[in-house]
């Protein structure tokens, strides 16, 4: 595969160590085309498969910020709204997600250093995007031409998740 992407950022330094950072990626990546995947066999291969496709695109818009209560409490927060594949690093999580309609990402990090060499993070995180439709092609056979089906499924693509991370530093 072949990637091209572009992250442009904004990174604002504030008060106490306090920031916010702005974030606007787009990029293409494009596999190895495969027959099965591109080809519609309906049309004998002249019109490009709604099943698959040999690249993926992504548009990606959104913000991050820290505040500092104190050299041992702070918050971050972050939400991206974003079409297609993305990755993204979210606090200490590397993650990769793909929607196929525009989703919304947030996410929320307490961290705190409760001790010398010991440190605590909760993170919620949650995601929904918009109603995906799903197509389907029932073959034909002696009872049926070949039907187009199709199924618009919403709200089940939400998702939410908590996380603990305790740390410890010898």
């Amino acid at each position: 595969y072949s990637v091209q992407e572009t992250r442009l950022t904004a990174n604002f330094r504030l008060s106490r160590y306090d920031s916010i950072r702005l974030l606007y990626a787009v990029s293409a990546v494009e596999f190895n085309p495969r027959r099965r995947l591109t080809l519609d066999l309906l049309s004998a291969g002249e019109n490009p498969s709604m099943v698959g496709s040999a690249s993926l695109s992504i548009e990606a818009l959104g913000f991050t910020a820290t505040h500092n209560f104190s050299d041992r409490l702070k918050v971050i927060g972050s939400v991206i709204m974003y079409d297609g594949f993305f990755w993204n690093f979210e606090d200490t999580d590397f993650r990769i997600f793909d929607s196929p309609t525009d989703a919304l990402r947030w996410w929320v990090t307490i961290f705190s250093r409760i001790g010398e060499r010991w440190a605590f993070r909760f993170k919620v995180s949650s995601e929904g995007g918009g109603a995906v439709t799903n197509y389907a092609f029932e073959p034909q056979d002696a009872s049926s031409n070949g039907r187009l089906l199709w199924e618009t499924l919403q709200n089940m693509n939400e998702t939410m998740d908590f996380r603990f991370q305790l740390d410890y530093a010898f």
